[in-house]
């Protein structure tokens, strides 16, 4: 049985705060409201299993906090530097993939096409 440990740390962007969870590794596990923080809780214990993840305060400054703190900053492209991992079905995972192929700014649909 795996267990985890996980460091959250604090991110005030203008939009309000946010709790950011990263591993070991420093890939992003989660990133969620402060005032959302019960349901990122569940969400970790639904993804990793209850009791399983250990989530400590981050002694340091982590880059996924950067990355996040400049996107908010201005420089967009900043969050394709994120380096994630992520729990969840292999859809959920296959949709979160496909989102981040997003480019920053621009609109899609992920409709399909009826010709191919």
């Amino acid at each position: 049985m795996n267990r985890y440990r996980f460091f959250l740390e604090l991110v005030l962007p203008p939009t309000g705060m946010m709790l950011l969870v990263t591993d070991e590794q420093e890939r992003l596990r989660a990133l969620d409201w402060k005032d959302h923080e019960v349901r990122m809780h569940h969400l970790l214990r639904l993804h990793y299993g209850v009791g399983l993840t250990r989530l400590e305060a981050n002694a340091r400054v982590s880059n996924a906090r950067r990355a996040v703190e400049a996107y908010y900053g201005g420089a967009f492209s900043a969050i394709d530097t994120l380096r994630v991992k992520t729990g969840g079905t292999d859809f959920q995972r296959e949709v979160w993939t496909a989102l981040r192929a997003i480019p920053v700014g621009e609109t899609t649909t992920y409709t399909k096409s009826l010709n191919g």
